[in-house]
Formats: C-alpha cells, structure tokens, sequence
C-alpha cells in the first residue's frame, strides 16, 4: 500500500502528518525491536487518523475535480465548495 500512495505523491504529507504527531521519522524497518517499535498514545493516534482524514478528502476533492475539467458547475456551487476547502484547511492548520 505505501509503494502506491509514494507513487501518487500523496507520501510526503503524511510522512510528515506522522513525524509530527507520533514522532515517527522512518518507514524503514532496522531489524531492532528498540528502534522499530513505538508507543504512542491514542490520543495521538486519534489526531494522526484525523488529520490524514482531512488530507485525503481535500486531495480528493482535487483529483475529482481535475478529472472533470469540462463541467460547469454553477458560480454559487463553485464559491460555496471552494469556501468549505478553504475552511478545511484553515482548521487543519489551526488544530496543528
């Protein structure tokens, strides 16, 4: 699965989604139990889930509307859901 999502380019913000609220710096395995081997609390867990979440509706949102370059949507329809985004990733950048 990460071989597809470094393919898609979508690996880098959530490698970095990772590093920041887990402290997890590496996906590569060393072979020690001290290094591969992390606790973490839920509450940490809960927000990583979260924020890769809003990650992938917003880089979704994006690829929907790039395969659909010839549709017209209405200027109200296009300002509201430009809106929606940009107040997505202003509370994403909030809660960091």
């Amino acid at each position: 699965m990460t071989e597809a999502v470094k393919r898609e380019g979508g690996w880098n913000p959530l490698a970095a989604i990772a590093s920041e609220e887990l402290g997890i710096r590496s996906f590569v395995e060393s072979g020690k139990v001290t290094t591969d081997v992390q606790l973490v609390r839920i509450s940490s867990v809960e927000r990583t889930l979260e924020r890769a979440y809003d990650f992938g509706l917003l880089i979704g949102h994006t690829v929907s509307r790039a395969e659909h370059p010839n549709t017209k949507p209405s200027k109200l329809a296009c300002r509201s859901e430009q809106d929606q985004i940009r107040a997505a990733a202003k509370e994403m950048i909030r809660l960091r």
